[in-house]
């Protein structure tokens, strides 16, 4: 059973998903996300969705970059299995979710973020797409809130340029104008933080 699901798995990877990421780039798309939300409900399969990732990009990480975007998940069960996702140049995580909305910037205040240790343990190739505003809430982060996030992530990874502000998943849960407002709270949390460094 386990190897049909893998032989399935990867068919899927290399007849459908890569045929139309291969039409996109020659459409000219520049980046790919591959989302797999669910991967650690199943820690066993992490390593066939490596590998159906990179089935799903073979040839093509020369002309276009890729990332993947994974939530509802236990993201310790991603190690180190991930860090042989080939071409994947972000990690688009649901964070602020699973965080409190207290400030602060260190450890104890940031309990939903402490799964950068683990990237920055492993050197992991890439950035984190760090979600720092929460998709399943109308009420609006504070931009202190959120430039606390920022913070605390540029901490423990060390590199501004593996730390992209993001939202956790997609706003489409959210009322157009709660959306705006989320995203205008990012960008003047993360404008900040810039103008800091």
């Amino acid at each position: 059973r386990a190897r049909a699901r893998r032989e399935f798995v990867l068919d899927v990877a290399s007849e459908l998903v890569r045929p139309n990421i291969e039409a996109l780039v020659d459409a000219g798309a520049a980046w790919v996300q591959i989302d797999e939300p669910a991967v650690t409900t199943h820690p066993e399969e992490v390593g066939l969705f490596v590998e159906a990732f990179n089935e799903s990009v073979r040839g093509l990480t020369e002309r276009a970059r890729f990332s993947t975007h994974i939530c509802f998940s236990d993201y310790t069960n991603l190690f180190p299995e991930i860090l042989e996702l080939e071409g994947c140049q972000a990690y688009q995580l649901e964070l602020s979710n699973r965080d409190p909305w207290e400030r602060g910037v260190d450890r104890a205040a940031r309990s939903g973020y402490h799964i950068l240790d683990l990237f920055a343990e492993h050197e992991a190739p890439g950035a984190v797409g760090l979600g720092v505003v929460d998709i399943h809430d109308d009420r609006l982060e504070p931009v202190d809130l959120v430039e606390d996030r920022i913070r605390y992530a540029l901490d423990v990874l060390g590199d501004p340029e593996k730390v992209w502000p993001c939202t956790d998943c997609g706003l489409r849960t959210r009322t157009w104008e709660t959306s705006f407002e989320k995203l205008s709270v990012l960008a003047e949390a993360a404008g900040r933080v810039r103008q800091d460094r």
